[in-house]
């Protein structure tokens, strides 16, 4: 294992020296509930992402382990909780998680989605868009090896749209059309979860909007755990977890009530929130390394204050912070020009004054510098 030292720095306690075997060293930041992730260089002997709190002077691990040179297990920690650990599988994912990025901060929720891996229990996550419900299980499921199948609901979701459906394919020897099925992602879930652990994520699952398609789920988390297919063909149960993510019910267009038969099935609901300003701001410079902190800090405290105001109920979430981010980051746009088109414009008419109004109180210039 390798040897790792953080120094604080005894003039400011939220700043350190991180050094990896006495040769790689870099400066950091520490979060304002004390986590941050540090990019370690790939040459400091294989180390990947390390998680520590301001503590302690020794980095001590924190929410989910991201020491990548660990090749069997992925653990959760949490200040007065029993350590969890998950074994890793080894070899590729038949359906791998695309683009998995961690998760900063979140060491409570992170820990509950954990738990709902490891003991297997069908979850649903609740919080408002962009903070991270999906993200979390991209990333999770990344670092486990595990199988991870999405469905993400629309509001004409159906059980033809999720489960799979009958089409017509090739003539038989006869000359005769024949109708063949295809699986979409419930039933290649269901398959493939005999294979590897997998988790099936129906994300923003109260869009769905008539009831009756939550019939298609229900079998696989009721005590029968099969999938029977309109052609007769019954799928068992594997190695599944299902996690469902929902918007807060009542403050999103286009959600609905979900069906309490359905929603007792889904017998843990962990919630989360946005993160502090300080840690959204290190997930930005995480994405965006050019970034300048104090640029992205401003951008993460804009974005609270729009999600606090009382006359702009549009969502704001960390997608739009991103591409407002890289746009400006770019050169090619200006602070508030990149604002115009990665966030504002995405607001209702009647709002976009409004957020205007929250960027204007903050002190940054169109060059994305701060005002003297």
């Amino acid at each position: 294992m390798p040897s790792i030292n953080l120094t604080p720095n005894t003039n400011n306690p939220d700043v350190g020296t991180l050094s990896v075997d006495g040769d790689d060293v870099l400066s950091i930041t520490v979060g304002v509930n004390g986590n941050v992730m540090v990019d370690i260089p790939s040459s400091a002997s294989g180390l990947g992402n390390v998680y520590f709190t301001r503590s302690s002077a020794t980095p001590q691990q924190s929410g989910v382990s991201g020491i990548s040179d660990d090749p069997t297990y992925v653990h959760a920690d949490l200040a007065g909780k029993p350590r969890i650990s998950i074994t890793k599988e080894a070899g590729t994912p038949a359906s791998p998680s695309p683009g998995a990025r961690p998760l900063i901060g979140q060491d409570s929720y992170l820990y509950d989605i954990m738990y709902a891996l490891d003991s297997r229990t069908n979850t649903i996550v609740f919080g408002p868009t962009g903070c991270g419900k999906t993200a979390s299980i991209e990333w999770l499921t990344a670092m486990l090896g595990w199988n991870l199948v999405i469905v993400s609901v629309t509001p004409g979701a159906n059980e033809d749209t999720m489960v799979g459906t009958q089409l017509p394919a090739a003539h038989d020897q006869t000359g005769a059309p024949t109708i063949k099925w295809h699986d979409r992602q419930i039933a290649t879930a269901a398959r493939i979860s005999h294979d590897r652990p997998t988790v099936l994520l129906i994300d923003e699952i109260n869009r769905i909007r008539d009831v009756n398609e939550y019939a298609a789920l229900m079998p696989l988390l009721d005590g029968t755990a099969r999938l029977t297919l309109p052609t007769g063909e019954v799928i068992d149960r594997g190695d599944l977890v299902l996690v469902a993510t929902a918007n807060p019910p009542h403050e999103y267009v286009g959600t609905n009530e979900l069906d309490p038969a359905f929603e007792n099935r889904l017998q843990w609901t962990p919630t989360i929130d946005y993160p502090d300003p300080v840690d959204e701001a290190l997930a930005l410079q995480s994405l965006i390394p050019t970034l300048d902190p104090h640029v992205a800090k401003t951008m993460c405290d804009v974005a609270k204050r729009i999600r606090e105001a009382q006359d702009i109920m549009h969502p704001i979430g960390f997608r739009s912070l991103a591409t407002w981010a890289e746009a400006m980051d770019s050169g090619c746009y200006t602070w508030s020009e990149a604002a115009e088109r990665a966030l504002i414009a995405k607001f209702p008419p009647d709002e976009r004054q409004p957020v205007r109004n929250v960027m204007a109180m903050f002190a940054i210039g169109d060059d994305g510098l701060p005002l003297s």
